[in-house]
């Protein structure tokens, strides 16, 4: 901290710095010289100025455009109080990933969600108007999409495909979603369908060794 006189100059000297892994390019910089002030006025405010300028410069350094995909996940959720999905509303599919980035450039990284019936029908897709997320050097950003119309009854095959800059994940997964009654139902009927099978096979052992008698 210095002080200057009203009316008076000082010159003030700037160090600038750039990392080891700057990419090339043009690069800005801002100088910022943040005034003091010990007056207050008669309303308890102080006045304070911080004068600064934009400088410009290009680097001469190597641009890397890297990523690194992570925790990709592909969940369906058809009742709440399901806590391994990450699906906010009943009846849906919820997709997610992270994506850092690794390079020292930034890029644009987005995902697609792609729901088909049991004939191969698309009935949903991520639209192309999505927004993109916009990912810093030596961030992590999530992306996410959801499918928040998911009936009541029925098999989706579900593909989750996250892009980044130089690579992509892809997950895929089928949900079967049916009512409990119909599930109890099914169960039930296997139940008997099994017990039926055991009864007839041992019905037939029994006769085969009779007439082998």
């Amino acid at each position: 901290q210095f002080t200057v006189a009203p009316g008076a100059e000082t010159t003030v000297y700037y160090r600038i710095t750039t990392p080891a892994s700057v990419p090339a390019g043009g690069q800005y910089a801002v100088l910022f010289a943040h005034t003091l002030s010990s007056v207050t006025n008669a309303s308890g405010i102080k006045t304070e100025a911080s004068p600064g300028l934009v400088v410009y410069g290009r680097s001469a350094g190597e641009t890397t455009a890297a990523s690194e995909i992570s925790d990709v996940k592909l969940n369906c959720i058809v009742s709440e109080g399901d806590k391994t999905s990450t699906a906010t509303k009943e009846g849906s599919i919820a997709a997610s990933a992270k994506v850092k980035n690794t390079g020292n450039v930034d890029f644009m990284a987005y995902g697609v969600l792609k729901v088909t019936g049991l004939f191969g029908q698309t009935l949903y897709e991520t639209p192309s108007t999505q927004g993109k997320v916009s990912v810093i050097p030596e961030s992590e950003l999530t992306v996410t999409d959801t499918w928040e119309d998911v009936p009541y009854f029925g098999v989706f095959r579900a593909t989750w495909t996250v892009n980044a800059v130089d690579g992509q994940e892809i997950i895929e997964k089928t949900f079967v979603v049916m009512p409990l009654p119909i599930i109890l139902l099914i169960i039930l009927l296997l139940t008997i369908i099994t017990i039926w099978t055991i009864i007839a096979v041992r019905k037939r052992k029994e006769r085969r060794s009779r007439y082998m008698v």
